[in-house]
């Protein structure tokens, strides 16, 4: 998620140790940027194998707007997407 100011980034490992038929994944969201008045909470993150060997990637945050510590405004991000598995083992 990209705004004037942060932007929210979920990033994805895959275990070195990794087999032909198991994985060990491990999955993380990160704001950076400017962030005054801004606060950000992760909700869910989940990461999946599908058969093709391609994975698929979401996160749900609560990100909060505030003024003098009074909450302007509340929404619920949610983004997702697909990578494939090999760019994860390259990496």
């Amino acid at each position: 998620m990209d705004l004037p100011t942060f932007h929210l980034t979920q990033y994805i490992s895959i275990s070195s140790e990794s087999t032909t038929d198991s994985a060990q994944l491990t999955s993380f969201v990160d704001m950076s940027g400017f962030t005054g008045g801004v606060s950000w909470s992760p909700r869910r993150t989940s990461v999946d194998i599908l058969s093709d060997q391609r994975i698929h990637y979401s996160a749900v945050d609560l990100v909060e707007w505030r003024l003098l510590n009074f909450l302007i405004y509340s929404q619920l991000q949610n983004f997702k997407g697909d990578s494939s598995l090999d760019s994860l083992k390259n990496s």
